[in-house]
């Protein structure tokens, strides 16, 4: 019996498909490439000094730069061809690191780095000496020691930012700038060996810099005590140099304490470091498969077990590889060889101890280092069949504070025989199978999670268990399908889980599995696949081109015209209009409304395709017989073909930059971050306004108004298909609207209010400030006579009225005062329940009030202070959902509580500058408080708010967007700077 499997845990990535034991060539990975230059590409892995991947990290040369995902991947496209290309890796927070990185025409070239958090960030008074101590390493800078890039004087203050480097650090090889190579002060470059290095850089109104010609400034680097025995006294000083990523000798430093201290001239990473320059030898060897097949352009590095030095060298096409390295010493030896067309470690070699490299000037072959590839390699497996993958990265931050790891994930694989295994916390780069007792011998077809503990798996002759300890323990379901198989299983969310499996069986639950009901089909066909989009629409597959959809929870079903009789294995739906189903023949079949109508696709293959899944619909992978996999970036209509073997590939599991394919004897891992790809669902629609417009409010499905700067307000009467001015008398900027019964209220500059009974006809001001700075940000009337309103900054801001907008005063008995507080947001769920967000400055704290009588007394029911900073600790933004869910940002992360706010989980460590949910799975926003300066695109979360997909016009992203509202999960508008609104039919696809 055939069985498909694909999960779809929706995101924007790029798949990168591994290939088994060959290289190809990479135009398609490097398009628009001039002719006249040569280009390759360069990929790798960014992780923080613990190991941890870390996004967000900027990854540039003078011409390309990229953004690590994630998982902390990146892939630099189009970098010309050098034997040394400098890479800078730069995160806010985050001392800069540089790798030095050889670029091989058409060819991918991979590195890895690290970041270090900075030790200290602070300000400093140039009128005065300053010594400042970091992590046991200190630097002394004299007064007015220092100039701009210009050469001229600095007065005031300036930014500190200082960092030390132990070199007995498990990160060290990846936080150290460039490679273990310097040049000597004679101009002898030579290997070096590290005994700590720091960073310093000084920074005022944004530009860097530097000691004047005259001045100089005192370093201190600490001396690991493991290294105090062999630490050369005196030792010459490196510093690095930036443009050409070379240490170069410049001055040096005596031991005083247990700690090197010199004096240098200018500022940059300053390193003691002994160089060797007579004292290497070369070893030399063969990378290799395990079958002895030679592995061209695997990286071969060799870090030193009694030095802190590394060299690194790359296989040529013989495998063949020679490097140099401190002789007469203990290094360790490892080799990874990537894909082609991936850029991630594919396959790597098992650790090798040389105890005793060579003498000085000799050599010496350690032979053949051996990198398992195919079913010995990484996820092979010989023995057995998997029939369903899944992954799903599980954020875990401790709410007191803590940051632990929000890259985590856990990757599961399950098969015959009551096979069970799991990747826990895992990078998917290097991933790492354990296996579980699933007390069964039967094979497990199907396997879902809630959450990181809650899951099912199902199987063949009625298989159901559930785990609700991350799999350490499985308890029996016991449903009356004995002798049936069970494909799928599914859940759209806590409560609402599917199945779907033989002789047309459809079981659901609508309590989270403590109870399941079989559905009546009024079928008989085996069901291959099903997908849901929520809790009430969903399709199943099956033989002889069979689709249903259901729009009520599986309790009835419709057949849909396929147009095709061949099997049909697989199904993928983004949202209720876009779907994809996969068969016999390399059968492709899209529909764009739900499965109304089906279209026939070319795939360019005729083996049979056996599973699907989008992530996006831009964007999606097929895995099926013979090895094939496919890789779409345009819904379908064109294909990237790949062919990895004669296995038969049955799943495949796409999660925001991640996926992992398997069938016969393996599981395969891809993905990446670069893909920012857009579903083209927003049209721009004709504005009356040429001014900012910053908020959005409909009264029913047709009625809608925009505020805007220039006292610009805009009228819809026809779900925003076409907008009127409707003239106001305000000229200030407008910043919010509330609509409450015929009344609509608007606030902004000048500390204005203002109040139309007449849909605004006419308006009257309730309050205004003229010629005043300050702002209302946020209004929200609660009755026809109460009120409230937030103004730019502080409590004193925080007013309301009780008569109808006559006369405002600031709220009662909030227990911040004065100007202690800032208040960032508030809402009211009803005309007594309300909730106010902020931060206490005094007590350097976030705070979440309630008021449960409509504002006149108020009590804390959240705090959190771990970060002591206003900008990562302040709550920002509130958004409500259906029932108890709540939504809150705090700092830059989104947050999210079911009890009406007493307890918060953290759901990711970005979210939307403005949001709106739909229900508690379902939402739109804009843009990321990561990124300074407010939204820029739009953002779709079908889950909860953990992963966000880009949506765009059919041009490409949409920018500078300020305010999205949606009617209902189809229709929606959003709006933005110089005018711009935009509108969606589609929910944004």
């Amino acid at each position: 019996m055939i069985h498909t499997h694909r999960f779809r845990y929706i995101g924007t990535l790029i798949l990168f498909i591994a290939l088994l034991g060959m290289h190809a060539c990479i135009d398609d990975i490097i398009p628009g490439n001039d002719p006249e230059t040569v280009t390759g590409a360069v990929a790798g892995t960014v992780l923080s000094s613990d190991g941890s991947a870390l996004s967000g990290v900027s990854i540039s040369t003078p011409d390309v730069t990229t953004t690590s995902g994630a998982d902390g991947t990146f892939h630099l496209k189009e970098v010309e061809v050098n034997d040394h290309v400098v890479i800078r890796f730069s995160k806010n927070g985050y001392a800069d690191n540089y790798k030095n990185v050889e670029v091989i025409e058409n060819e991918i070239s991979t590195v890895n780095a690290a970041l270090s958090l900075i030790d200290v960030d602070m300000m400093i008074d140039v009128g005065q000496d300053n010594e400042i101590e970091f992590n046991g390493a200190k630097v002394k800078v004299p007064a007015n020691g220092f100039v701009d890039p210009d050469g001229n004087p600095v007065t005031g203050n300036i930014n500190a930012l200082l960092t030390y480097f132990d070199p007995t650090d498990d990160q060290y090889y990846n936080v150290f700038p460039g490679s273990f190579v310097g040049i000597s002060a004679t101009g002898q470059e030579g290997l070096l060996e590290s005994f700590g290095f720091i960073n310093a850089t000084f920074f005022q109104g944004g530009k860097e810099l530097d000691l004047a010609s005259q001045a100089s400034a005192e370093i201190t680097i600490p001396i690991p005590q493991s290294l105090a025995a062999s630490a050369p006294n005196p030792v010459p000083l490196f510093y690095f140099d930036e443009d050409n990523g070379q240490w170069k000798e410049e001055g040096g430093a005596q031991i005083v304490d247990g700690k090197y201290v010199g004096t240098v001239a200018h500022f940059s990473n300053w390193n003691a470091d002994r160089l060797y320059a007579d004292e290497t030898c070369i070893i030399k060897g063969r990378v290799v498969d395990q079958d002895g097949n030679p592995l061209w352009l695997a990286r071969v590095y060799a870090d030193g077990l009694d030095f802190v030095g590394s060299n690194y060298a790359i296989s040529d096409l013989d495998g063949r590889f020679s490097m140099e390295i401190k002789s007469d010493s203990r290094v360790k030896v490892k080799a990874y060889w990537t894909s082609i067309i991936a850029g991630l470690w594919y396959g790597e070699s098992a650790e090798i101890i040389i105890d005793n490299t060579c003498s000085p000037g000799g050599m010496k072959d350690i032979g053949d280092v051996v990198i398992p590839l195919d079913s010995s390699g990484p996820g092979g497996n010989e023995e057995d069949v998997w029939w369903d993958v899944f992954i799903k990265p599980y954020p875990t931050v401790n709410l007191a504070g803590s940051f632990t790891n929000f890259n985590e994930l856990d990757a599961w694989r399950v098969g015959r025989g009551g096979k069970i295994e799991i990747c826990k916390d895992c990078s998917l780069s290097s991933i790492s199978w354990q296996a579980l007792n699933s007390n069964t011998t039967q094979t497990i077809l199907g396997i879902e999670f809630i959450d990181r503990d809650h899951g099912w798996i199902c199987g063949n002759n009625g298989l159901v268990k559930k785990t609700s300890d991350r799999g350490r323990t499985w308890e029996t379901v016991t449903l009356d399908i004995s002798g049936n198989d069970m494909y799928e299983i599914e859940f759209t969310d806590e409560k609402h889980g599917f199945m779907a499996g033989t002789a047309g069986q459809v079981w659901t639950t609508t309590d989270g599995g403590l109870n399941w009901d079989r559905m009546t089909t009024n079928f008989v066909y085996d069901l291959w696949d099903l997908d849901f989009v929520n809790s009430q629409i969903g399709w199943v597959v099956g033989p002889v081109g069979r689709i249903f959809k259901t729009v009520n929870g599986g309790h009835t079903w419709s057949q849909q015209s396929s147009g095709v009789t061949l099997d049909l294995y697989g199904v993928s739906f983004v949202n209720k209009f876009f779907g994809w189903v996969v068969g016999r023949q390399g059968t492709v079949l899209y529909t764009e409304d739900g499965g109304d109508s089906w279209m026939p696709l070319s795939s360019g293959t005729t083996e049979d395709l056996l599973a699907v899944d989008f992530h996006h619909p831009n964007f999606g992978a097929v895995t099926g017989a013979n090895g094939v996999v496919l890789v779409s970036y345009d819904r379908g209509n064109s294909w990237d073909i790949s062919d990895i073997g004669d296995q038969e590939l049955w799943c495949v599991d796409l999660y925001d930059f991640y996926g992992i394919f398997g069938g016969d004897e393996l599981t395969n891992v891809l993905g990446d971050s670069e893909l920012e790809s857009v579903s083209g669902g927003w049209s721009q629609v004709a504005s009356p306004a040429s001014h900012d417009l910053n908020a959005i409010v409909f009264i029913d499905a047709d009625t809608g108004y925009i505020a805007g700067d220039g006292g610009t307000l805009l009228k819809t009467i026809d779900a925003g298909l076409t907008w009127q001015n409707t003239n106001v008398p305000m000229t200030e900027d407008l910043s919010d609207l509330s609509i409450f019964g015929n009344a609509i209220y608007l606030c902004g500059g000048e500390e204005s209010v203002h109040r139309s009974l007449d849909y605004g006809q006419t308006w009257q001001t309730l309050k205004s400030n003229p010629g005043s700075f300050w702002e209302f940000t946020k209004i929200q009337f609660t009755s026809e006579e109460k009120g409230f309103v937030l103004g730019y900054v502080g409590v004193e801001e925080f007013l309301t009225t009780t008569d109808y907008g006559s006369t405002w005063q600031a709220v009662p008995n909030l227990p911040a005062i004065g100007t202690n507080a800032y208040l960032y947001d508030f809402e009211f769920t009803s005309e007594l329940v309300g909730f106010v967000a902020g931060y206490l400055i005094n007590e350097d704290k976030g705070v979440l009030y309630k008021t449960e009588d409509g504002g006149i007394n108020w009590s804390v029911i959240y705090e959190l202070s771990p970060f002591g900073d206003v900008n990562n600790v302040s709550f920002k933004q509130l958004t409500f959902a259906t029932g108890h869910a709540m939504y809150m940002v705090v700092g830059a992360m989104l947050y999210k509580s079911l009890d009406n706010g007493l307890s918060w989980d953290v759901v990711r460590t970005d979210a939307p500058s403005s949001m709106q949910f739909l229900d508690e799975q379902t939402a739109w926003g804009i843009g990321f408080w990561k990124f300074v300066g407010g939204g820029t695109t739009i953002l779709f979360t079908d889950d909860g708010g953990q992963t966000w997909k880009q949506q765009g016009s059919i041009s490409g992203a949409i920018q500078d967007l300020r305010d999205i509202y949606m009617i209902n999960d189809d229709v929606g508008i959003a709006v933005g700077d110089n005018g711009q609104i935009y509108r969606t039919e589609k929910g944004g696809f």
